[in-house]
């Protein structure tokens, strides 16, 4: 059975279990919070061995040249969209607006 129908079904599993055990299935949280963390766990060393690997397997300075200019400039460009982003939800949604901190810097002076 390939990798994707597996994850749909237990993605199927889990929301009948949700159904079927209502309160009860939060018990259950303990296994996805073990899952979540053993995938964290495993990335940053993955990925780091993946860039490792590719660099020492490059032969030549214009490779090692081409996918370094390659990698800052996909650095640089998210960057500037993370930017963009935040910038835009900032000013449509205004966050902070109307809360009045005179309140909050009186009580935290005594």
């Amino acid at each position: 059975m390939k990798l994707w129908q597996q994850v749909l079904i237990g993605l199927i599993l889990g929301i009948i279990a949700g159904f079927v055990l209502k309160d009860k299935a939060a018990n259950l949280k303990i296994f996805g919070t073990i899952f979540i963390t053993l995938i964290k766990m495993v990335i940053v060393p993955l990925i780091f061995f993946a860039l490792l690997s590719g660099i020492t397997s490059m032969h030549g300075q214009g490779n090692f040249t081409r996918v370094g200019i390659k990698g800052f400039s996909a650095y640089i460009l998210t960057a500037v969209f993370a930017v963009i982003i935040g910038l835009t939800a900032g000013h449509i949604f205004k966050p902070g607006s109307g809360v009045d901190l005179s309140s909050f810097l009186q009580t935290n002076r005594n």
